[in-house]
């Protein structure tokens, strides 16, 4: 994006610089979803593997 600045493609810039806030936002939710996930699997799973009394 600074790139595209400084070579004055300011609408470039600007293109570059919104893909980018969604790409971000895309990755932050799926990430977000992963770790939330996997947490409730291992309380789910996780009497399964204790040994029970």
């Amino acid at each position: 994006s600074r790139d595209r600045i400084i070579a004055k493609d300011f609408v470039g810039a600007s293109t570059y610089g919104r893909s980018a806030k969604i790409l971000n936002i895309i990755a932050l939710c799926v990430g977000l979803f992963v770790t939330i996930l996997s947490i409730v699997l291992v309380f789910l799973y996780l009497p399964l593997y204790l040994p029970q009394p």
